[in-house]
């Protein structure tokens, strides 16, 4: 269940791992990395509630965790790193010096260095069919041939922002339904509940979702960054130097949205905020500027 520590859990861990380093004579320093790699566990969590607050799924048969074995919610597939410092050519000792000591001093002395991050977007879970009495929350069912993200984000006009709730829903509801409903017909055939979600395939109490406990083909945003420092050093004297540095976080004020809502997928009347994104996940665009003497 949700409320106890579990004593036995089983990850692995595969990665392929590409390195370049490189010092040029020029003042150019690179370090580049590339990442390609898969993690799958049947418990990303010793205390399995804590897995989904950070969005894995949770466990809903603790005697059988062979069958929650998934990619984790840590599953990161590609991640690409690139940081580089570059000292500029100009000022005294450099290429490009005027042989002047105020103008190299104005113009010498600077650096610019970055860090550009880009890697895959974290995989999500989904939530819930009706429960099992003393089990975790039992996952709901995949409708065959029925695509998982709605037509907006299939067709490009994707936009939290939208009015048009059709627009604003990143996942097809159609495509969910409530393992353990109970649908009763009517003489003409129709479901007499009034939540046809639950009762779109043939169901019966007490069972468990064949749905993996975290889908890997289905992910939150992908993470691209970029952060970059500008500085400047001025020598005033021997043993005295003035630094003035420029950061800029998120410099191209990227946007990169929260996971959508992943919660009662079933059940609409429970939960109309299913497959909305809202907020973002990063911060926007941040300027900042230091000064500092050195002695």
């Amino acid at each position: 269940t949700n409320c106890c520590l579990e004593n036995a859990g089983n990850s692995n861990y595969n990665a392929g791992f590409v390195k370049l380093e490189r010092r040029f004579s020029q003042g150019l320093n690179l370090l580049a990395s590339y990442t390609f790699s898969k993690s799958l566990t049947d418990s990303d969590s010793a205390l399995p509630i804590f897995a989904t607050f950070s969005g894995g799924g949770e466990v809903q048969n603790p005697y059988d965790l062979r069958s929650e074995k998934a990619v984790s919610n840590q599953d990161i597939p590609h991640a690409l790193v690139i940081s580089y410092i570059y000292e500029l050519p100009f000022g005294e000792g450099r290429a490009f010096q005027a042989g002047n000591g105020i103008v190299d001093k104005l113009t010498g002395g600077w650096q610019v260095s970055a860090i550009h991050r880009y890697q895959s977007g974290q995989p999500l879970s989904f939530c819930c069919s009706s429960g099992i009495p003393t089990y975790g929350r039992i996952r709901p069912g995949l409708v065959p041939g029925q695509p998982i993200e709605s037509e907006a984000v299939r067709n490009g006009t994707f936009d939290p922002l939208s009015p048009n709730l059709a627009q604003r829903t990143y996942f097809n509801r159609a495509a969910f339904y409530d393992v353990n409903a109970v649908c009763v017909q009517d003489a003409s055939g129709n479901y007499v509940r009034n939540n046809p979600f639950n009762c779109r395939l043939p169901t019966e109490p007490f069972r468990f979702s064949s749905m993996e406990r975290t889908l890997g083909n289905v992910r939150s945003q992908s993470f691209f960054n970029e952060d970059i420092t500008i500085l400047k050093k001025t020598p005033l004297s021997e043993t005295v130097t003035l630094e003035f540095r420029t950061e800029l976080f998120n410099v191209f004020n990227r946007t990169i949205f929260r996971s959508p809502n992943t919660f009662d997928a079933t059940n609409p009347n429970l939960n109309t905020n299913f497959g909305r994104v809202f907020g973002q996940s990063n911060t926007p665009r941040i300027i900042q500027f230091g000064l500092k003497l050195l002695f």
